[in-house]
């Protein structure tokens, strides 16, 4: 799978475009949005395919180097200042 150039991934503001992906991304996940009132096998259906349609996106994004597995640890006050 081709990867997204390096220079892009270098960007200081890169981060706003993982930003933007992942709120495509993440709703996905939100249970509130689903139709309960529907009956029980299709609720089954639409949880199970959000579900599914999220793992692959992210994957996808995570394997063509769009976004990190995870977040960057943040850096910590140097204490031998």
């Amino acid at each position: 799978m081709k990867q997204v150039p390096t220079r892009f991934l270098q960007d200081p503001d890169w981060y706003q475009v993982e930003e933007l992906v992942l709120e495509f991304i993440n709703p996905l996940l939100d249970l509130s949005t689903v139709d309960m009132t529907q009956p029980a096998e299709h609720v089954k259906a639409e949880i199970l395919g959000r579900k599914m349609s999220y793992d692959a996106l992210i994957g996808l994004t995570r394997a063509s180097g769009m976004v990190r597995a995870g977040k960057l640890p943040e850096n910590k006050e140097n204490i031998f200042k």
